[in-house]
């Protein structure tokens, strides 16, 4: 083999391997990149209301869709039955928020953006904090900020109905799943038990519903049993406000309680209910190991409003 053809031979081989070497980068750098998240919560917050969630919403950027849900609406909360939407967040904070959505629509919402306001635009434009890889974070802000000005948007529709603790907020049907399907989902088939999907029962047949009790003339006691500070006495507060009576504002030793809880002594569950609806917490029995002869006992944990 001549000069010539062996330095033909050496720059056809260099040049082969230089080609592999450069496809080899790219496909790593490709099989690399983040994948995009397909779903977003977006929620208003204002820790300092009474109710800490002003708005709440599923953004998709994939399908550049926006569903709307009403904060009061009543919803599906996993491991605490049907509430007021808002009170997911206030019993379990960002995941638990997540967790009812994806129970609404039947869909994945991986991650969360929160900011203040009343509107999607506000919200977006006010974050502070994006539940998601470092590496989606800016393109995520930019996506939602696009989505302000651009994207499709639908808010899921309800009707207000008088009920013994307050005013519900029930959604339609029909409504959920058409905006559950704009961002992929075909929406919950599970409702409060007692909305107007059931066959209507004629007036005469139906019972009454129950009084609502006399706040003045329930006692109840608050125990802080968790470590937010003075969770107890704002509590007591918030309740004295609406008229109650205020029995005992202690500390519950241990303080290790992670989650709050109305609970009411026997024969007073209609009591206890009705305060577990003005503060947005599960309601249960009174348990042997707390001793108290009042009506009701709020019992403060780690995810009392501070």
């Amino acid at each position: 083999m001549g000069p010539w053809r062996r330095f033909a031979v050496f720059v056809l081989t260099i040049s082969t391997v230089a080609f592999v070497a450069v496809a080899g980068v790219r496909l790593l750098s490709s099989s690399e990149a983040p994948e995009w998240p397909d779903r977003v919560a977006v929620i208003g917050v204002d820790q300092e209301a009474e109710q800490p969630v002003t708005y709440l919403a599923v953004a998709d950027p994939m399908r550049q869709a926006i569903v709307e849900v009403p904060v009061d609406a009543e919803v599906e909360v996993p491991g605490s039955g049907f509430l007021r939407a808002h009170n997911a967040f206030r019993i379990g904070g960002r995941p638990l928020m997540r967790a009812t959505l994806e129970r609404l629509f039947a869909v994945d919402v991986p991650f969360t953006a929160t900011g203040q306001g009343l509107a999607f635009e506000p919200v977006v434009a006010s974050l502070d904090r994006i539940d998601a890889p470092g590496s989606l974070r800016d393109d995520l802000r930019e996506a939602l900020e696009e989505g302000s000005q651009r994207w499709e948007a639908r808010k899921v529709r309800g009707t207000a109905r008088p009920a013994p603790e307050g005013i519900r907020m029930l959604l339609d049907r029909a409504s959920l799943a058409d905006a559950a399907a704009i961002i992929g989902g075909f929406g919950t088939n599970v409702f409060p038990p007692d909305d107007d999907a059931a066959a209507p029962v004629a007036a005469p047949s139906a019972p009454a519903p129950p009084e609502r009790a006399d706040p003045k003339a329930v006692t109840v006691d608050v125990l802080n049993g968790g470590e937010v500070e003075r969770a107890a006495r704002r509590t007591a507060d918030v309740l004295k406000a609406k008229g109650y009576s205020i029995g005992k504002v202690e500390d519950l030793d241990p303080q290790d309680r992670e989650r709050s809880v109305v609970h009411f002594n026997e024969g007073r569950e209609r009591e206890g209910r009705q305060v577990a609806a003005e503060l947005g917490y599960p309601a249960e029995p009174l348990p042997p190991a707390i001793k108290s002869q009042a009506p009701v006992v709020v019992v403060l944990g780690d995810d009392a409003k501070p």
